[in-house]
Order: structure tokens, then C-alpha cells, then sequence
């Protein structure tokens, strides 16, 4: 994920102390020296010089973001949204809580991540009683598994401190939760998550949440083009969310997006789509349309089967075209 960033002091007396935000010193020498690393409410990223920096948001050079592993619900941004027709009758509407729309029947799909992350080991009842409180608390340790460092062109991404296998839930999508003609086109952190009841294919040629840009036969196939009448809703990472916000774009990517459920609750996972080795950037596919065509925004990647390879575009001739990019998913069978 692009990102600008802002300075923080120096780890030693003797490098130069860069210009910009900075972290303030310790004034408690009895306080561990992670603390504020870990449990700050804003990220941190290492430097190619070493350095700790403040990572800000790339749409805006003053917006730094906030660390939060939880999903913000504003009721009144729903208050005036008619029943979705992919809701079930008698559900709550409008919805008061991220709950209520985020509700997922598990009597349909046996497809809860368990009580664990960082593993495949996830639940296979459909009754389950695995919380979503729950899941927020095995998952605020990210900083055991992952690191946030500045790439050489792609921003601030995500790195690996110790390996995981294909089919690991390394962690969530977290944000606001908002209506789907709500965000802004210049917002780079929207996730769209389907709410309701929604089609499972049996393969991965569903429309509209295609997460893959691998050169496969199947996944070459995959499309966002086909109109679909399901409902969704957004989730906006971009001022305040978790880790995975930072997590990079790839044709040739370790994990995909999932639609999944805590419980009751439906969430948006990352997981492994092949063997993440330690020490490595961690990536995902943001789908076919995130660097479609019509943009003038080119994915880096320089993968073989890179979306943008041989991509020339000018500028001044897609403005007038240019339209809010979303993340997707690949939605898959229930396991």
C-alpha cells in the first residue's frame, strides 16, 4: 500500500535527526522500550536507513492513520438506506450496530475462522459460538508475525517475521463501516464486503469479487465486469484500521481477500493462497479493476503477468474517467 511518510527521532545519538512528525522520547526509563511501538495508536514502519517513521496516509500528507483492530459503525450514514433486498425478512433495518449489518447466518455456510489466527485450523460448525470480541483479541498481537517497512517503490508494506503455509487466515480487514456509494474516489483503502445473503460458486469464475491476477487458465478468466444485484457495503481503512491496510497489491500475490465469518459476524480474511516464506513482503491481489485500464494508475509490481506491463496512459486523458477504486475478493466455497 502507498503511503507517504513522517519522521520519528533516530534510534541512535548519532544519526541525523530527520525533519517532520516525530515519535516523542521515553521519559519513563523504567517503561519497556516496545511499548510504545506496540500498543500506540498509530503505526510505526523501519526505514531503508533503519530509522522508526510514522506512516501517513497516501491520499493526504497531514492524515495519520489510527491503529484500531474493530470495525467503526455510524448508524446515521444508514439511517435513509432502503431494506436490502439481500437481507433476509425480519432482519434489523436500518442497522444499528456493525453487527446488524454485517449479520451472517451459519446455518448456510460452515466457513468461521475458529478461535485462532495465524493457522487453517477453522471451524466447520454452523452453530458455532465463536465471538467476534473474541477474534478482535487473538489477532491484536500482528506485530509477533508481521513488520511494517518502507519498500523501494511501492510505499510502506508488509513483511513476514516467520513463515506460514497456503490456507493460514494471517488476519482481517478492519475499518469504518459505510454505504457502498459512500468514499471518496482519491481513497485507496475500500474494501467491499457483500452483506446479506449472497451466491457461493462452486469455482472461482463468481462475478464481482474476483481477487486473482495469476496467469492460470481459471484465474484469467476471472472478471468484475458482470453487473451483480448483491448488496455490499464498504469498509474504509484509510484513517483508521489495522495492519493489512498496508498490505501491497501483486499480479503474483501470497494471499487473497475472503469473504469469511466470526460467528454471526461476517468479516473480510487474508489468507495464503500459497507457502509465505519468513522475511519476505507479504502481498494480495486487489482484483482485475483495481488497475483497470481506464486509470492512470499503475500497479508496480513487475511481476510476469503484471496488470500494467506495456500500460501507457496519459494523465489529462483519464481524468474525466477516473472513478473510486475498490479492493476485492474472491469469494470460494465453504471449506
Amino acid at each position: 500500500m502507498h503511503s507517504i511518510v513522517s519522521t520519528h527521532q533516530s534510534r541512535t545519538s548519532q544519526a541525523k535527526q530527520p525533519s517532520g512528525v516525530s515519535k516523542p522520547a521515553r521519559k519513563d526509563p523504567r517503561r519497556p522500550a516496545r511499548v510504545l511501538r506496540s500498543f500506540n495508536e498509530y503505526f510505526w514502519y523501519t526505514s531503508t536507513d533503519g530509522v522508526d517513521r510514522l506512516a501517513t496516509s497516501s491520499s493526504t500528507l497531514s492524515e495519520v492513520p489510527r491503529q484500531i483492530n474493530d470495525h467503526i459503525f455510524n448508524a446515521s450514514l444508514f439511517a435513509h438506506i432502503p431494506y436490502p433486498t439481500s437481507f433476509p425478512p425480519g432482519s434489523t433495518w436500518p442497522p444499528q450496530t456493525a453487527q446488524d449489518v454485517l449479520y451472517s447466518d451459519g446455518s448456510r455456510y460452515n466457513d468461521c475462522v475458529g478461535e485462532h489466527c495465524y493457522t487453517d485450523d477453522t471451524c466447520k460448525d454452523a452453530y458455532c459460538g465463536h465471538t467476534f470480541d473474541n477474534w478482535k483479541g487473538v489477532t491484536q498481537d500482528w506485530q509477533d508475525y508481521f513488520e511494517l517497512r518502507k519498500t523501494a517503490d511501492r510505499g510502506i508494506g508488509v513483511f513476514t517475521k516467520r513463515a506460514f503455509k497456503k490456507g493460514d487466515v494471517l488476519g482481517w480487514y478492519a475499518g469504518e463501516i459505510i454505504p457502498s456509494d459512500s468514499g471518496c474516489i482519491g481513497n485507496a483503502y475500500l474494501m467491499e464486503l457483500p452483506i446479506g445473503n449472497f451466491k457461493k460458486d462452486e469455482d472461482d469464475t463468481d462475478s464481482g469479487y474476483a481477487s486473482s491476477c495469476t496467469s492460470s487458465s481459471t484465474d484469467s478468466e476471472l472478471t468484475d465486469t458482470t453487473p451483480t444485484t448483491e448488496k455490499t457495503v464498504m469498509i474504509d481503512g484509510e484513517k483508521q484500521g489495522n495492519w493489512t491496510r498496508f498490505i501491497n497489491h501483486s499480479c503474483a500475490p501470497y494471499c487473497n481477500f475472503r469473504v469469511r465469518r466470526v460467528g454471526t459476524m461476517r468479516i473480510m480474511t487474508v489468507e495464503a493462497t500459497r507457502i509465505v516464506p519468513a522475511g519476505v513482503e507479504l502481498t494480495v491481489s486487489y482484483g482485475n479493476l483495481y488497475y483497470r485500464p481506464d486509470s492512470y494508475n499503475n500497479c508496480s509490481c513487475r511481476a510476469k503477468n503484471c496488470v500494467s506491463r506495456g500500460k501507457v496512459v496519459e494523465r489529462k486523458e483519464m481524468w474525466p474517467k477516473e472513478k473510486k477504486r475498490v479492493k476485492k475478493c474472491r469469494r470460494l466455497a465453504p471449506p
